[in-house]
This record gives structure tokens, sequence and C-alpha cells, in this order.
């Protein structure tokens, strides 16, 4: 996936706001479901660009892009503005 096709795939995407966590780390995620191609594309772009970031003492693989910070577990891909520090 071009870098221009990435972004437009991430303005394109619709971000459900996470309830679980709210006060203690506000995010946003979406489900591999509702897009395989973006979902693929940031646990790659994590695996070979991510930078490590500490949440709460746990160190986590991110992908910083456009000032906001994506991780990813196995159905899940989340966000947050990269200024939320959490360690």
């Amino acid at each position: 996936m071009t870098d221009e096709e990435f972004n437009e795939q991430l303005n394109n995407q619709s971000w459900r706001e996470a309830k679980t966590y709210a006060n203690k780390s506000p995010h946003e995620y979406f489900l591999r479901t509702d897009n395989q191609d973006l979902f693929w594309e940031l646990k790659r772009r994590i695996a070979e660009q991510g930078k490590e970031v500490l949440y709460f003492k746990t160190k986590f693989q991110c992908h910083i892009h456009k000032g906001m910070r994506y991780w990813g577990y196995d159905l899940v891909m989340n966000r947050c503005n990269n200024s939320q520090n959490y360690d």
C-alpha cells in the first residue's frame, strides 16, 4: 500500500470510541473485519517501523503517524493522540 493510499484509508476509516478505558486511556479502535487491508497495513508498519512506548510500565510497539499512535492486537486496531503519556 502506498503512503497516499494509507493516508486515504486512515482518513476514511470509521473509528469507534473505546468506552472501557475512556477515563484511564482515551483511544479509538476499529475491528479487523471492518477494514482488513488497513488493519494488516498498520500491523506491517508497526512491525517494520514501530517505536517502543510505555503504557503504565508495559512496553508496546506502536506506529507513530501524523500525530497519532497506532497499536493492535489479533482483532482490534487502536489509536490515540501521540501526545498522551502513560508512563
